[in-house]
């Protein structure tokens, strides 16, 4: 009945799981397609320049840079007159920090912290940096990971706000827009490049985080999709799994239930052909009495279980016995305790045991 109950919703997630692997076909042909364009406009891009603001020492240097070699075009950008209005299209540069206006370490974090890095390092900030975490600016890189230690060691460059902005603005002075701000050191000898969080402060006064390559957020996405689509799987697995684990405890169960009824109704069978072989008490206890001598005095009459049990005082209780035993009725006819003499009577009290027998002879009853 489990799997049966579980057949629409099996069907449901099948249609589910195909619809989701041809979305994820075209999806995947549209991000090649993608890939193809950005690597065609990126052998462009390899031909054309950029332009580098580098700061040396107190000076900001203005740097042409190519694939294959750089050129200083304005040796200090103090040099240059300020733009008294500042044009609508602002000239983009990037903005290199050198690594002595940073506050460049190393911290060891559990490999779980790896999922929100930044989280994780800015709620020591407090710890890592000699200042308050309000004027820093900060940005954070995994250096190694120790997967047996469940360990990541993470590289952190901290700069201060006031600095930043000082150079933010002197570039804003002469026309200059930074598209990203950014900081290159060496930590345990693996090169870091740390970026700081956003390019210029615009004049509404928040930083903005450059804007991501599409083909990045692509890939994601589809490591995301990827991943619903096999939980999705693994689950139908598990309520299958479930299902057939339910089934089988269920006739286990069942099994088990029908052997223990079997075996009480054979107890009760057994029972009923024991009663039905032996004969009536009526028949046994005019037979008993029968055997009995005359000086005999029965107390106690006990039938228990195909099982006689005698009571009382005679003048000889041995020869009770033979003659019980002989009756063909009855059979390991026993005293279960001596015979003890009652000398106010002047009998003998007796106690005998005996098994009445299934198919009884002599002068028993038929």
């Amino acid at each position: 009945m489990a799997a049966s109950g579980l057949e629409g919703p099996r069907r449901a997630a099948k249609l589910i799981l195909a619809r989701v692997e041809q979305a994820l076909s075209a999806w995947l042909d549209d991000v090649l397609s993608y890939c193809g364009e950005v690597s065609a406009c990126l052998a462009e891009r390899r031909e054309q320049t950029s332009l580098i603001a580098r700061l040396d020492g107190d000076v900001v240097q203005l740097v042409e840079r190519t694939v294959d070699a750089e050129r200083v075009i304005a040796p200090d950008l103090a040099a240059m007159d300020p733009v008294a209005e500042p044009p609508r299209g602002r000239t983009p540069l990037d903005l290199e920090l050198p690594a002595s206006m940073c506050l460049v370490g190393a911290i060891v974090l559990p490999a779980a912290a790896g999922y929100r890095l930044r989280e994780a390092v800015d709620f020591q900030l407090d710890r890592l940096s000699p200042i308050t975490p309000e004027s820093i600016v900060f940005d954070v890189s995994i250096v190694s990971r120790d997967a047996a230690r469940q360990l990541v060691r993470a590289a952190y460059a901290l700069v201060r706000r006031d600095d930043l902005d000082a150079l933010l603005a002197r570039l804003d002075a002469c026309g200059f827009e930074p598209r990203m701000v950014t900081a290159r050191a060496v930590i345990d000898g693996t090169p870091v490049v740390f970026r700081f969080g956003g390019a210029a402060r615009p004049r509404a006064g928040r930083w903005v985080v450059p804007a991501r390559p599409i083909w990045a957020a692509a890939a994601i996405g589809g490591a995301i999709a990827s991943m619903l689509a096999a939980w999705l799987l693994l689950d139908l697995r598990l309520e299958a799994r479930q299902a057939e684990t339910e089934q089988a405890r269920i006739a286990s169960a069942t099994a088990i239930e029908v052997s223990q009824r079997r075996d009480a109704l054979r107890k009760i069978a057994t029972a009923l052909a024991d009663i039905a072989d032996r004969p009536p008490i009526g028949a046994v206890l005019a037979i008993v009495a029968a055997r009995l001598p005359d000086n005999t005095y029965v107390e106690r009459i006990e039938i228990k279980g195909g099982q006689l049990r005698l009571v009382g005082l005679s003048g000889a209780a041995a020869p009770i016995l033979a003659e019980l035993a002989d009756s063909g009725l009855l059979s390991d006819v026993v005293l279960a305790t001596p015979v003890a003499i009652v000398p106010d009577a002047g009998r003998e009290r007796f106690d005998i045991h005996a098994r009445i027998a299934l198919s009884p002879k002599g002068d028993a009853p038929r």
